[in-house]
């Protein structure tokens, strides 16, 4: 099962950290990438999962339709992560829809979100977000994507566009700034890892009930060998869990449907504390059920 509907999400079962981030780092320093300045204290549970902080995850972003079928302005479709002020990055299968400069413009991508509805209620979180939505200029596919018998090469890459033609698009904030991209020294799987989005809480939830604040679920990268001897073969006698591709779960802990598309990070030097940069290690792809025994999480 693809993990795109229209959303980005998991069931989890975790506890979260009371601590907060107390060190401010200047958007025009390099290492940016990866911090979360404007995290806030942790906030209250919801059933069968735990709310983000605001700022914690200040890369997650979110591909939205202008006008939905359903009546509803501004629909949210998948998740991606912020890697660059002008560059998102998502699974492939979330960009099919946009193959045209004429149907880009019935989308936007939008950075800065926490709570993730276009209503009334939104007010009360106006204080703590840095919401912004941008167009979309270009739509890069890796050449090879194929979505069947189970998806690979599953990435994209989306443009935003700049109305000024610069080559600044995304002013970075407490709320907004990218994830890193993983170096040739990020090789510990075994650090503190995230998956975040706005998804299903579990494989039979309807879209209309998803959680509005973004959530977050913390996880462990499995062993790749183990996981594609349990979710087995294709018919044509090839293994589900294609090369280039991760794995990552934990009990009760995964996305589901409404995830596509949106990051899994982990800590650059865990042992560093709340300070340390985060790394986008995987792209939320697909998986068989969700939380189910076995079958963890598949990421790009």
């Amino acid at each position: 099962e693809l993990r795109s509907y229209n959303g980005l999400f998991f069931e989890y079962y975790v506890a979260h950290e009371e601590s907060d981030v107390d060190t401010v780092v200047d958007p025009k320093v390099p290492h940016i990438c990866g911090t979360r300045p404007g995290l806030a204290k942790a906030i209250v549970r919801i059933v069968g999962g735990v709310n983000a902080r605001y700022g914690e995850f200040p890369w997650q972003t979110s591909l939205r339709k202008k006008h939905s079928d359903f009546g509803a302005s501004q629909k949210h479709l998948c998740g991606g992560t912020l890697i660059k002020s002008c560059w998102v990055l998502t699974a492939a299968h979330c960009v099919g829809m946009l193959g045209t400069p004429k149907r880009r413009k019935k989308y936007v991508i939008r950075l800065g979100d926490y709570y993730n509805v276009d209503d009334d209620d939104n007010n009360n979180y106006n204080t703590v977000e840095d919401e912004k939505d941008f167009a979309i200029g270009d739509v890069i596919v890796h050449p090879y994507y194929q979505d069947v018998p189970t998806p690979k090469n599953d990435i994209a890459l989306i443009q935003l566009a700049n109305p000024n033609g610069a080559d600044t698009c995304a002013t970075f904030s407490d709320f907004i700034r990218p994830a890193c991209l993983p170096t040739m020294d990020d090789v510990d799987h075994k650090s503190e890892c995230y998956v975040t989005g706005w998804g299903a809480a579990s494989s039979n939830e309807n879209p209309d009930e998803y959680n509005p604040i973004l959530q977050r679920g913390r996880v462990r990268i499995q062993d790749y060998n183990q996981c594609r001897r349990n979710y087995g073969m294709t018919s044509d006698n090839q293994y589900k869990v294609v090369p280039k591709t991760l794995c990552a779960s934990e009990a009760g802990v995964d996305t589901c449907q409404g995830d596509s598309g949106g990051p899994l990070v982990c800590k650059r030097n865990a042992e560093h504390g709340e300070g340390s940069n985060f790394v986008l290690w995987g792209i939320t792809s697909w998986g068989e059920g969700c939380a189910k025994h076995d079958r963890p999480g598949i990421y790009t």
